[in-house]
């Protein structure tokens, strides 16, 4: 399936930091220095990741809507919530254990409603931390931009999840009294059930 390249997604995050810095350092309150505090390069990581999702995402013709800051259990928030895939971001990962038990808590709150909670960091400095990260999360829905394939593996993971969801919310096949066993799907164009089963397939988009 087609997606950024993971170094192209690097790139926009250096872009986007000098556009962010240089657009600070110009407000009337801005003493002109170039700002360097640490809260700027993770909110722009952020919305790197949610600008980067976009364009893979509609090369699967996918365009779920994209919240941020978005509810999470009792007390929790998501950076991203992607249809129903909730997504935290991390430029440089986590710092504590309690934060990664925090997380933990989450993601069971996330999974115990019906929602899909990923992890994506642009890398962690210790073997432990990844490893924790990976178990609180689940290995599959862990991602490290400083290894390679790491963008690819998180859009086909994200890119999957939102389309089993389009197909598990779509409405079940019934059966009428005159016409037989139909679908309801706009998919299969209403076409009698017994034509699919029979190899009468029409294409699918």
């Amino acid at each position: 399936m087609p997606y950024l390249p993971q170094a192209r997604v690097w790139r926009t995050y250096d872009a986007n930091l000098a556009k962010a810095e240089t657009a600070l350092s110009k407000l009337s309150i801005s003493s002109g220095a170039k700002p360097t505090f640490n809260g700027l390069t993770g909110w722009v990581f952020e919305q790197t990741i949610r600008q980067c999702i976009r364009p893979d995402l509609k090369a699967r013709r996918l365009s779920p809507p994209i919240l941020e800051q978005a509810g999470l259990g009792k007390r929790g928030k998501a950076d991203l919530m992607v249809g129903n895939v909730a997504i935290e971001i991390k430029l440089s990962g986590v710092f504590s254990q309690p934060a990664i038990a925090r997380y933990a808590r989450y993601a069971a709150e996330a999974r115990a409603t019906g929602v899909h909670y990923l992890y994506i960091a642009g890398g962690e400095s210790y073997q432990n931390y990844r490893d924790d990260v990976a178990e609180a999360f689940g290995p599959d829905n862990v991602f490290f931009l400083d290894r390679p394939g790491q963008w690819a593996r998180f859009t086909e993971r994200l890119a999957r999840l939102l389309i089993t969801q389009a197909s598990a919310s779509r409405p079940a096949a019934t059966r009428t009294p005159r016409s037989g066993l139909t679908t309801r799907s706009s998919r299969l164009g209403g076409l009698p059930l017994i034509a699919w089963c029979l190899g009468c397939r029409p294409a699918l988009e």
